[in-house]
This record gives C-alpha cells, sequence and structure tokens, in this order.
C-alpha cells in the first residue's frame, strides 16, 4: 500500500529531478523512491557495520599496544615457532 508523502523542493531540483526521470525513461515519483530506498539502504548497512563494531569493540581495545618496531625488528622473530 503506497502513501502519499509531499517534500517542497526548489525549482532548479525539480527541473534536474524531471530531466533525470526522462532520461531514465521512468516518473520523478519513481526515481523519489528508488533514490530514497537507495539511501536508506546505505544508511542501513552502515548502522550494521557500527553495531558489529560496538560489539566486538573489547577484542579491539588493545590494537596498537606492543613494540613500535615490531614487524621490523629481525630479534622478535627469533623465538618464534620454538617452544
Amino acid at each position: 500500500m503506497q502513501s502519499t508523502l509531499s517534500i517542497k523542493v526548489q525549482e532548479q531540483l525539480k527541473a534536474r529531478l524531471r530531466r533525470i526521470a526522462k532520461q531514465r525513461k521512468t516518473t520523478p515519483s519513481q526515481l523519489l523512491r528508488d533514490s530514497l530506498e537507495r539511501i536508506l539502504d546505505e544508511e542501513n548497512e552502515r548502522s550494521d557495520v557500527s553495531t558489529c563494531f560496538a560489539k566486538c569493540e573489547d577484542l579491539f581495545a588493545n590494537l596498537g599496544e606492543g613494540p613500535g618496531d615490531l614487524s621490523t625488528n629481525k630479534n622478535y622473530l627469533k623465538s618464534l615457532g620454538r617452544k
């Protein structure tokens, strides 16, 4: 079921919307619906990533700790793999 949503836009934006809708062989209303849906889906995806990161935050809390030359100092590799 569809309902009506009214928005106010400047004439210049309305003209751009009509021009793009005509190029895509669709209606301005359909173009707006598709655009809104895409924007809301992207926002939902960002929210999902943020939520996931927040749940795993304790796993990332200690990143950056340790020696600053861990990747370049070969002395750290000497005992690697030995018991």
